[in-house]
This record gives structure tokens, C-alpha cells and sequence, in this order.
């Protein structure tokens, strides 16, 4: 019963985070400072390809007008990008006031380097397809399945929570997934 109501206290919180954060933030003049942006980005292009036509191998060219009207964009460009930053913020600065979020704990959680916390065990390199174990303090293993190809390589994951010596004694035989889908 009593995790029933934290339940639900907690999905109301979270209901009500969401409906004030559903806002629409008006920006004045973005279309045009990205457009704006876009265009110079091309006339950038433009004149990086002019640049590149302009040298001929073994023959002096005098790069200086177009490398200027390079740094001359690359300029405007940033210009343009603290304009808008600086529109961005003060659309947020005046909205701030009409945003109501219930105060939450926030917890911070820092997964560590899996290969800080599972240690190399046994490794069997003799093929194309080759097999390295792993495990940690508690007895969870990982194993890490590696496919050479000629042009490629292949990394896929099979992973356990006890039983590391059966799992690696049937380590051809598992399901591997590629690494966001094993869920470490």
C-alpha cells in the first residue's frame, strides 16, 4: 500500500514537471540569424572549394584575398553564433520566473569503465572469431566476442551474473548482441 502512494506521488511530480515544462520559447529573429548562418556557411564552402582550385601544384599562388574573406566569414559566422546565444539566454532568463519545478533529489550516479570493474580471465585467439572473458569481484562475467574480417571487425557481448566457468565452456554457443543491447 505504501509503495502504491509513493508510486503515485512520484508519477504526479513527474506529470506536473512535464506539463510546466511544455513551453514554446520565443527567440526573436532566430529564423533569420540561422539562415543568415546557413548561407555564410556556404558562401564558406564556396570559398574553401575556390581555394583548393585556385593552387596548382608547382606553380606560386597568391592565397592571401581568398584565405582573408575566409577569416573574414569564419567572423560573421561568430558573430551570428553569439547573437543567438546571446538571444537564447535572455529568452530563458525572462522565462525562468513561469517555470514551477517541484524540488526533486537528484542523485548522481557515475558508472564506472566496465574494464575497470571486470578483470581479463581467459582469452582464446586462435581463429577469425575470436573469444576474452572477463569477470568482476561478485562472479559477473562478460564475454566479449570478436569477429575479423578482412575489412572489419565484429564486437558482440554475451553477459552473466554467476557461473563464469560454464558460461565459458559454452561461450560458442551464447547469444551475443552487440554492446547497448547486453545492458551494462
Amino acid at each position: 500500500m505504501r509503495k502504491e502512494r509513493i508510486r503515485n506521488l512520484e508519477k504526479a511530480r513527474a506529470e506536473k514537471t512535464k506539463a510546466n515544462l511544455d513551453f514554446k520559447l520565443e527567440i526573436p529573429h532566430i529564423d533569420e540569424v540561422i539562415k543568415e548562418n546557413k548561407q555564410l556557411r556556404e558562401s564558406l564552402d564556396g570559398k574553401l572549394t575556390e581555394l583548393k582550385e585556385s593552387i596548382v601544384p608547382g606553380e606560386p599562388t597568391d592565397i592571401t584575398p581568398i584565405v582573408s574573406k575566409i577569416d573574414e566569414l569564419v567572423d560573421r559566422q561568430n558573430q551570428d553564433i553569439e547573437v543567438l546565444l546571446s538571444r537564447l539566454i535572455k529568452a530563458v532568463k525572462a522565462f525562468e520566473p513561469h517555470i514551477n519545478v517541484a524540488p526533486a533529489k537528484v542523485k548522481t550516479v557515475i558508472k564506472p569503465d566496465i574494464y575497470d570493474t571486470y578483470k581479463p580471465t581467459d582469452a582464446e585467439t586462435k581463429s577469425a572469431q575470436q573469444y576474452y572473458g572477463y569477470v568482476d569481484k561478485h562472479g559477473s562475467w562478460f564475454i566479449m566476442r570478436l569477429y575479423k574480417a578482412k575489412d572489419s571487425h565484429n564486437y558482440r557481448y554475451a553477459k552473466g551474473d554467476s557461473n563464469y566457468l560454464g558460461a565459458w565452456r559454452k561461450r560458442k554457443s551464447h547469444q551475443y548482441k552487440r554492446f547497448h543491447e547486453v545492458g551494462f
